[in-house]
């Protein structure tokens, strides 16, 4: 007898892929097996349903890997203003910005409600100490036609030492 497969896959009422065989059932212990080119990621790029989810991903402009970015000044005098700036996806009308140090609980920043391609972190009173330069990470996402996009590759950069500029 022969039967139809269809594996579903299903994320908050998105359908993300689908999978079918066709398989010649002998016994109901029979093995079945099927191949996909799904991709790994949360959301594949392509269509979904036959709806185009997106046409590319931002492509991170500042800061590139090994750039150094500002710090503050141990009296507290001069803020931290970081700025971080990407291209335009297309269709997409907002972006989620990730940003944090390898090794921390948290992020420095994680806003997915930016409407522009660049975004200023400014923080008054602020520094990171020397231990905490380096290995800090950013990456970005866009959200078109109702979804996100996947994640943008990370980037490395790095932090000025202390009180470089006070």
């Amino acid at each position: 007898m022969k039967q139809l497969l269809k594996l579903t896959f299903v994320l908050t009422g998105i359908l993300l892929f689908s999978l079918g065989c066709d398989k010649n059932i002998i016994s109901s212990d029979s093995e079945l097996s099927f191949s996909s080119n799904a991709s790994n990621d949360l959301i594949p790029e392509g269509t979904i349903n036959g709806v185009k989810a997106f046409d590319g991903l931002p492509t991170q402009l500042y800061p590139q890997s090994g750039d150094i970015v500002d710090n503050g000044c141990t009296n507290r005098t001069n803020p931290i203003i970081w700025n971080f700036s990407w291209t335009a996806a297309k269709g997409a009308t907002k972006y989620q910005l990730y940003v944090y140090h390898v090794g921390s609980l948290y992020p420095v920043v994680n806003d997915n409600n930016i409407t522009t391609i660049s975004y200023e972190s400014n923080c008054d009173g602020c520094y990171i100490i020397n231990g905490n330069r380096f290995d800090w990470r950013w990456k970005v996402r866009a959200f078109v036609n109702g979804m996100w996009t996947r994640w943008t590759p990370e980037i490395s950069f790095d932090v000025e030492p202390l009180n470089t500029d006070c």
